[in-house]
């Protein structure tokens, strides 16, 4: 289909634009912290956000990392950490937020902290509207943006602190894309 291709093609070039432009890249775990970013958020055009949890190491399980990107900026928001999350909660209301796969991350949001969006655009949702046959988000990523996803840290434990460099990058990879 021409106008998926031209589509994939499009954000495949945005993609590679925000990504030799360089970004910030950042684990909030402070209130300062999150002060900080929030005008990054209230500001932004566009609104990536992801979700890990501990479901596989705890029961119940808890939201362990708040994975957030904007055009220029990924971060990593920590709601284990010692902080009000709220602000950033209502700073996100404001937005169409973008999930892979929204599900699993709005019950979770939902039962811990309460919150539901305005409006999400899932790209799940959408590639198998599209008629893609794989619609995980690695092969999506690599189909149309040409980049392969270390999907190494998927079942890690979430509630571990220092998060790993590699958990990081696992996490950012997770909304950057999309």
């Amino acid at each position: 289909m021409t106008i998926k291709i031209k589509i994939w093609q499009t954000c495949g070039e945005i993609f590679s634009n925000a990504r030799a432009s360089g970004r910030l890249a950042g684990v909030i775990d402070t209130n300062e912290k999150l002060a900080a970013f929030l005008p990054v958020v209230k500001s932004a055009a566009w609104v990536a956000l992801d979700t890990e949890a501990d479901s596989l190491h705890a029961y119940p399980e808890k939201v362990c990392l708040i994975q957030i990107s904007t055009v220029a900026s990924d971060r990593l928001v920590d709601p284990l950490a010692d902080m009000d999350i709220n602000p950033l909660l209502d700073a996100l209301t404001a937005h169409e937020l973008i999930f892979h796969a929204a599900d699993y991350d709005l019950r979770l949001l939902l039962k811990h902290h309460q919150f539901t969006p305005s409006a999400i655009f899932d790209t799940m949702l959408a590639a198998r509207l599209l008629g893609e046959k794989q619609f995980g988000l690695g092969a999506l990523v690599e189909k149309f943006l040409g980049v392969k996803l270390d999907k190494g840290p998927q079942k890690a434990d979430w509630a571990q602190r220092p998060l790993t460099p590699r958990m990081e990058v696992y996490a950012r990879n997770d909304t950057l894309h999309l």
